[in-house]
């Protein structure tokens, strides 16, 4: 099960390259766990895996790199 959904993900037109398996690669829900997804134009936050429950999220903001601190903890807090 975990070759075929690296395959898929390896489809996906915004992969940057080549998908990438670790060892103890193992399918998931949503993503494999154990592997590297690479994207070029694309952040995939699921792709850490549902399964594992980190509740990872993506939202776009008017912020530029520029327009960030040095140290990002207060803005981690702020988040949080």
């Amino acid at each position: 099960g975990a070759r075929a959904q690296l395959a898929r993900a390896a489809q996906m037109p915004f992969i940057f390259k080549h998908v990438a398996a670790m060892p103890d690669v193992h399918i998931g829900i949503g993503a494999t766990v154990g592997s590297v997804i690479p994207t070029k134009g694309a952040v995939i936050p699921a792709a850490v895996g549902v399964d594992i429950g980190c509740g990872m999220m993506a939202a776009r903001t008017s912020l530029m790199a520029s327009d960030l601190p040095d140290h990002l903890e207060g803005v981690r807090s702020a988040i949080e």
